[in-house]
């Protein structure tokens, strides 16, 4: 066969012929953009629908039972009285609240839950198998509503269920009002979590995995038993809702500067003494919730009151001020380590080594609060000195600061 296009277009022009009768002689085209196609929508596990499709079943049946037991109940009634006429007994309504539904839901024993594939019905007697619990209905209902939203609040649980089918798509967890000694580490594992409630739960410490959560907006965990915040969830830039209210925290790093997203910040009931410089930077803040903490003035000369720099720290600076860095290195590897452990005095901007002395000077008109206590940490006892007699110079360079991280910003 010769393969042309005049032959292709005489083949063309007869199939038109023969289907519209010669009265159609060109092929209409339609071009779709992929962009009109509808998302695909991500497919459930099997036996999540099997299982749907079991409990209107079983709810079925047991609504016509009762249906059927009813009647005949109003027969027997009806029979000492006058005749029973089955017209008069289906006009009757029906009370839909007899019919509890948890009652059909806790049939579920586990093993059809976990994936195991089944032959028959998995509503069994009680004393035949493993009666499945509320919270893995809960995650069944998540499943069932495309798995984004999951609220397990006061299910007085002190282990995370499996959420594996989750981990992908679940946005909002709500774990409050539960009995987790440890904080759940799975849950840094829900690459695309947004909000995180851990209200009322007997936790002492948050682990460092939480800086995985990078899409974190909302962390709630109030009324627990955190003494201090790990450096790495400062690490959470898309955090805007902060809430450590009424634990046992007293104190707070500077390096919670690097929350630009932070709007909302609450360690209202804590043992904080004062908020660190850091918080000055925190442009996007509105609302700060500061009381139930040891912020009173007349705490503040207890509270400032620290032991002397030591004398290992006193050398370390002598030592940064008087030698250049090259010199370092003739030094040996003990004073080499003190010497990389250098930080920045928040008086005067110079070296800091070790914790430095502690000194409270109160900013006002901050976050909408009259006054905000912040702790200002200096590097001797001569920058104590200067800048405690003189507060009027730790708010000029609170200023030049802010105004310096803004532009480099």
């Amino acid at each position: 066969m010769i393969r042309s296009q005049h032959t292709y277009r005489k083949l063309v022009d007869l199939f038109l012929y023969e289907l519209h009768s010669g009265q159609q002689d060109q092929v209409t085209n339609q071009i779709f953009s992929w962009e009109d196609l509808p998302q695909a929508q991500r497919r459930f596990p099997q036996i999540i629908y099997e299982l749907v499709a079991q409990v209107r079943m079983e709810l079925q049946a047991r609504i016509e039972s009762r249906r059927s037991t009813e009647k005949s109940l109003i027969q027997t009634q009806q029979n000492s009285v006058e005749p029973w006429t089955e017209n008069k007994s289906q006009t009757e309504p029906i009370n839909l609240h007899l019919y509890p539904v948890n009652e059909v839901m806790s049939c579920f024993p586990v093993k059809f839950f976990q994936g195991s594939c089944r032959s028959s019905s998995p509503f069994l007697a009680a004393a035949e198998c493993v009666m499945i619990s509320l919270t893995e209905l809960a995650i069944i209902e998540c499943l069932t509503k495309h798995g984004t939203s999951l609220n397990l609040k006061a299910h007085f649980i002190s282990q995370l269920p499996d959420l594996f089918l989750l981990r992908q798509n679940l946005l909002y967890l709500n774990l409050s009002f539960n009995s987790f000694t440890v904080f759940p580490v799975e849950v840094c594992e829900l690459a695309r979590l947004e909000v995180l409630k851990l209200r009322d739960n007997p936790i002492e410490e948050i682990p460092a995995d939480i800086q995985k959560l990078l899409n974190l907006k909302t962390l709630i965990i109030s009324f627990c038993k955190i003494r201090s915040l790990p450096s790495q969830l400062y690490h959470l830039t898309s955090l805007q809702h902060l809430d450590v209210s009424y634990n046992l925290i007293s104190s707070l790093s500077s390096e919670i500067k690097n929350l630009r997203s932070l709007q909302y910040l609450s360690v209202e009931g804590n043992q904080v003494e004062a908020l660190p410089v850091g918080v000055v930077y925190l442009r996007c803040v509105s609302e700060l919730r500061l009381g139930g903490n040891y912020t009173h003035p007349l705490l503040w000369i207890l509270t400032s009151s620290t032991s002397p720099p030591s004398l290992t720290h006193t050398a370390a600076r002598a030592l940064t001020l008087t030698h250049t860095p090259k010199q370092h290195s003739n030094l040996p590897p003990a004073a080499q380590l003190i010497l990389s452990r250098v930080g920045v005095c928040e008086c005067c901007g110079g070296v800091l080594f070790g914790p430095g002395l502690k000194l409270i000077h109160p900013v006002q008109d901050l976050f909408g609060l009259r006054s905000v206590p912040i702790l200002f940490q200096s590097c001797s006892t001569s920058c104590f000195s200067t800048f405690r007699n003189q507060p009027h110079l730790l708010t000029q360079t609170l200023l030049t600061r802010k105004t310096t991280n803004k532009q480099q910003l």
